[in-house]
């Protein structure tokens, strides 16, 4: 009988996912599991966020044909609570959380310090990236005025 390994097999795994894990392990150190899940939904949805509105900026500075995705600041609001909205039904939604929390939850500790450091650099990145566009635009009145 061949038995089962219970590393985590990272050559399959959902980045989407492992992003929200890192932020729901870190919510769990002050609040339940449903806690952590809804904080870290809304959490995840800021770089997320600002990768979008990067990406936007990209195509409206260097190829100029779509118009810019938040040209007010009410579509700022509406575009930031449908992300929102999104990402927490995703992750809430037949408690999809219990099972990314078990998928890897059997992680070695080297893949979780890579997992932890990787996820800081995703966020600090995603900051980085939209500070350099919107300064590159030459005018940040464009995104929200």
């Amino acid at each position: 009988m061949r038995r089962k390994n219970t590393k985590t097999d990272f050559s399959k795994m959902n980045i989407y996912e492992y992003i929200f894990y890192r932020f729901y392990m870190q919510m769990q150190k002050t609040l339940d599991k449903r806690g952590s899940a809804s904080t870290s939904s809304l959490m995840f949805s800021a770089p997320l966020l600002l990768n979008i509105l990067t990406l936007n900026l990209f195509i409206h500075k260097y190829i100029d044909v779509i118009p810019m995705l938040l040209n007010s600041k009410i579509s700022a609001v509406i575009f930031t609570a449908i992300i929102m909205v999104l990402n927490r039904f995703y992750f809430l939604r037949n408690e999809r959380f219990l099972a990314i929390e078990e998928r890897y939850k059997d992680e070695t500790k080297t893949h979780r310090i890579i997992g932890e450091l990787g996820t800081i650099i995703y966020y600090i990145a995603s900051f980085i990236l939209f500070r350099i566009m919107a300064f590159h635009q030459n005018k940040v009145s464009g995104i929200v005025p």
